[in-house]
């Protein structure tokens, strides 16, 4: 079984020298895509 994960921060500094060792982590638990989240998103209205 293959997953995504839809809700990743890995932009916040607080992940900023574990990037490597998550995305490896996530490799290893079968998620094929990352799919980073902001807060600061701009609406297109």
């Amino acid at each position: 079984m293959m997953f995504v994960d839809a809700h990743v921060y890995l932009s916040d500094e607080e992940y900023a020298e574990d990037i490597d060792e998550i995305v490896a982590e996530a490799k290893n638990s079968n998620v094929v895509t990352l799919v980073k989240s902001t807060p600061h998103a701009k609406k297109n209205v």
